[in-house]
């Protein structure tokens, strides 16, 4: 982007687009302005370095811009920190005239199409330090213009433990995700593909063996090396898709994307950011593979023994055997309906090297031990253990 000469002018590249969501307004006189439902305007929280968003309201010509401010006294940067929210289970309050905006408006509204978003700052890397820009209506028309290919479309639970985003109307996976995260994510997925194929040619020209025989089927050939590294790729999509959804959120004291998942659970997030993956800050797509890069080269592989998963109601187990089970939590956490996050994505780019695996749209459920909102009747049971026989 051009940097403004307030910041020395030239190009720079964006780290992050933050947006706050919109709810037309409650008062009958801005029935038709969207106004900001925003739990800080707080950019950089540092003492002595503050920056935060200030919104300029135009009650004459019906209109809200943003502007970019440091340098505040106190009260100013409190107030900013506190953005447009009325209180803890109070709401927001409307910046447009002052009304109340109850919980009960926003969900009115998301659930009938009217939640909508705005652009209220830019991020951009600096030379020694984070560029707070004002938003443009380039960047915001751009990103409102883009049109993914395809989307989840897999239905969120009615209702489910640790979220409860479907009661702002939020009731696919997809629409976690803005248009442009999903063309991203739908790019470096198709890309995974591409280099599947391209390492398993790569890996002939190095003198790997010509084995046709799959990953799955314990192929050891230049086929099941090229589908065994774009698994890990497949798993670097995902960890993009946990710091490129509309949850994701801005980090003012580390001036950084807080990824989809800090805790199991997918909030609610009204001032949610859009990470650049080609960027250097976090959120990028280096990032990520240098990630899983470093998970992969601190396997420990086994010299003896054999690690195997199994089911707790069916499973024999074996003399001299460790067993290692996750806790259900009983009614605390519902990893189930929260994994389809990620299998979404995973089952668009591994899908093909285990088709046995991913021959299905969402994680099984039915057994799954947790005591679910749904009832009695419908809680399910998870007893998925796992057991490794330990050689001598």
């Amino acid at each position: 982007m051009d940097l403004p000469q307030e910041h020395g002018g030239g190009k720079a590249t964006v780290i992050a687009w933050i947006w706050a969501r919109t709810v037309p307004s409650p008062d009958p006189a801005f029935a038709n302005v969207q106004v900001p439902i925003a739990s800080t305007f707080l950019l950089n929280s540092k003492k002595g370095k503050e920056v935060w968003i200030e919104p300029i309201v135009d009650r004459e010509g019906k209109m809200i811009s943003y502007h970019i401010r440091k340098d505040g006294i106190k009260e100013e940067i409190d107030k900013a920190k506190l953005g447009t929210s009325a209180g803890k289970r109070q709401g927001f309050r409307c910046i447009m005239s002052g009304t109340a905006i109850p919980y009960d408006h926003i969900r009115e509204s998301g659930k009938a199409g009217k939640m909508g978003q705005q652009l209220i700052a830019i991020v951009a890397e600096g030379q020694r330090s984070r560029v707070y820009v004002a938003p443009s209506e380039k960047h915001e028309q751009l990103a409102l213009s883009t049109k993914p290919d395809w989307r989840p479309e897999l239905k969120l639970p009615t209702d489910a433990l640790g979220f409860r985003v479907q009661n702002y109307g939020l009731t696919t996976f997809g629409s976690l995700f803005t248009n442009r995260q999903l063309v991203a994510l739908n790019t470096f997925s198709d890309l995974v593909h591409e280099a599947r194929a391209q390492i398993e040619v790569d890996g002939l020209a190095a003198g790997m063996a010509s084995d046709s025989t799959p990953l799955r089927n314990g192929g050891t050939g230049a086929k099941a090396y090229a589908e065994a590294v774009s698994v890990y790729l497949g798993f670097a999509v995902d960890r993009l898709a946990d710091y490129s959804s509309s949850i994701a959120s801005w980090i003012s004291p580390l001036e950084a994307v807080r990824n989809t998942f800090p805790r199991q659970a997918i909030p609610m997030t009204w001032d949610y950011v859009e990470a650049n993956p080609l960027s250097s800050s976090s959120g990028n797509w280096t990032g990520m593979n240098s990630w899983v890069c470093k998970t992969v080269a601190n396997f420990i592989p086994f010299s003896k023994g054999v690690e195997i998963q199994n089911d707790a109601q069916n499973v024999i187990y074996p003399q001299n055997a460790v067993i290692s089970t996750d806790p259900p939590y009983y009614d605390n956490i519902g990893y189930a309906d929260l994994s389809d996050f990620f299998f979404c994505w995973m089952r668009r780019t591994t899908k093909i090297v285990f088709p046995d695996l991913f021959n299905v749209l969402a994680t099984p459920k039915a057994e799954e031990l947790v005591v679910t909102p749904f009832g009695m009747e419908d809680q399910r049971l998870h007893r998925t253990f796992f057991s490794m026989e330990c050689g001598k």
